[in-house]
This record gives C-alpha cells, structure tokens and sequence, in this order.
C-alpha cells in the first residue's frame, strides 16, 4: 500500500503542478481534457505531497518492542 501511495502522490503532485503551467492548461483545460483552476491545481498538489509523505514514511516498517505485553495493539496497527 504504500507504494500505491507513493505512486498515487507522484502522479497528483505532477498533475497540481502541471495545471500552474499556462502552455498545458490553455482556457482551464488541462491538457484540453480535464477543467482546472488554481485552487483545484494546488488541492492536487497538497494531495500529491501528502501521498509521497505517507508512502516514504517508515511507521508501518517499524518492528515492535521484544517487550511487548498482551495487550499491545501494534501488530495490528
């Protein structure tokens, strides 16, 4: 999942920043297909930024303490 998110991050963050570009989003086209504006661009681009955070972020690759009681519920994180 979390090269999904990686994958999915990358491909929001260049559609956000591609949507900045005048050449690529003539008459709020993007690529003459998709309607964007500045807000919609910068949305994709904070939503891009968050997936590449979550998918190099190393949570779900930490082991959890030798020491853990029956209760703890980190496996299952």
């Amino acid at each position: 999942m979390k090269t999904v998110a990686l994958l999915l991050g990358v491909v929001l963050l260049a559609l956000g920043l591609a949507g900045f570009v005048p050449a690529l989003n003539p008459d709020g086209l993007l690529f003459g297909v998709m309607p964007m504006n500045t807000v919609m661009s910068a949305l994709f681009a904070l939503s891009g930024i968050a997936g590449i955070a979550l998918g190099m972020s190393s949570r779900r690759t930490l082991t959890p303490p030798s020491n853990a009681g029956p209760d703890d519920m980190r496996p299952w994180v």
